[in-house]
């Protein structure tokens, strides 16, 4: 039995282990896939950096398109709120609301009041 629950632990401490071979790349997967470094020579580090500039070249060109898309959306989205009969019963109600506060206001002023905000 002891050697039983010996293995168990030993393969339980393996599985918490990350593995070796697949690091974690987080989320969204967004790294480059640079091959390991070759040590010594020159090597082809000059079609590797221009390899790395065109990469940086596309990624920010489809980070604009993105951008775009995302403010198309939002302003989509803005018409569609605009348009939803809640959200124009709530603005009459505030134009109202506000009608009222001058009004208010202006009684005010009518009985001496001085506005702290108009000095």
């Amino acid at each position: 039995k002891k050697e039983k629950k010996e293995k168990s632990k030993s393969k339980s401490r393996k599985n918490d282990a990350p593995s070796e071979s697949s690091p974690d790349k987080g989320e969204g997967g967004g790294n480059l896939d640079t091959p390991p470094r070759k040590e010594g020579g020159g090597g082809d580090t000059e079609g590797r950096l221009r390899e790395l500039e065109e990469k940086v070249g596309s990624l920010q060109t489809q980070l604009l398109e993105k951008e775009k898309a995302v403010t198309e959306l939002e302003s989509a989205m803005q018409g569609r709120i605009d348009k939803a009969p809640q959200f124009q019963s709530l603005q009459k109600m505030l134009a109202k609301k506000n009608s009222q506060v001058k009004s208010f206001r202006e009684q005010l002023v009518a009985y001496g009041w001085v506005d702290p905000e108009s000095e």
